[in-house]
Order: C-alpha cells, then structure tokens, then sequence
C-alpha cells in the first residue's frame, strides 16, 4: 500500500512539476509586446552631383505609417 501512494505522489509532483512552469512560461504582458517591432528603419546609399557620397537613414512607425526621423550621412563615416 506504501508503495502505491508513494508512486501517486511522484506522479502528481511530476506533473506539476511540467504544467506548472509550462503555464507559467505561456503568459506575456501585453503592454510591451506592442512596442516589440513597432519601428522599422531603412538605409540607402545615394551619390551627390558634387561626388560626395551619402547613407540615409529612415525610422518609420509600423502602427500607423509615419516617418519619425531621417538623418543623411556623410559615408565615409560608415
């Protein structure tokens, strides 16, 4: 009989053991898995007329489509 409950009770601590950090692992918070991805930045290299070349840079907001900053380089500091 000893034996019987003593498998029951590993049995039940093992599986707790497993579906307990599982759930646990499950759950996010909400509020900063919005800002995760939300920016999305764009280069491109350009050349001038006087023979300057230049990297450009854009930082877009992917929620709603604005540009929230452009910057232009000089490449040689790349």
């Amino acid at each position: 009989m000893k034996t019987k409950n003593n498998l029951l009770k590993g049995v039940i601590i093992g599986i707790s053991l497993i579906i307990v950090p599982l759930i646990l692992m499950g759950t996010i918070d909400t509020n900063t898995s919005e800002e995760i991805g939300r920016y999305q930045i764009s280069t491109s290299y350009g050349d001038m007329e006087d023979s300057k070349s230049y990297i450009y840079e854009t930082i877009i907001d992917t929620r709603n489509g604005k540009v929230i900053s452009r910057n232009r380089e000089s490449a040689r500091y790349y």
